[in-house]
């Protein structure tokens, strides 16, 4: 049997790998906000801006699936507000 040490590298590389996936589809979804900010829409738009991006033809784990509701967006709207300030 392999000690426990020597799954640590595997472990690592894979939590990193993971989280590389998730920070790139919460850049999506910001991205989505500033569009949305720049062309004045309101945040009611932001669900639709997950449903239009789901719609194209570009690899499906590429666009977030979840959070895509209203007060998601208000709430990456005020984070991105809260830096600014």
């Amino acid at each position: 049997m392999k000690p426990l040490s020597s799954y640590a590298p595997a472990m690592v590389a894979e939590d990193a790998r993971l989280k590389k996936i998730e920070f790139n589809l919460k850049s999506v979804q910001i991205l989505g906000v500033v569009h949305l900010g720049y062309l004045g829409r309101p945040m009611t738009d932001f669900p639709r801006t997950g449903e239009d991006l789901q719609a194209l033809p570009i690899p499906s784990d590429s666009v977030p699936s979840a959070h895509w509701s209203r007060t998601s967006g208000e709430d990456i709207h005020d984070a991105i507000d809260e830096v600014r300030s």
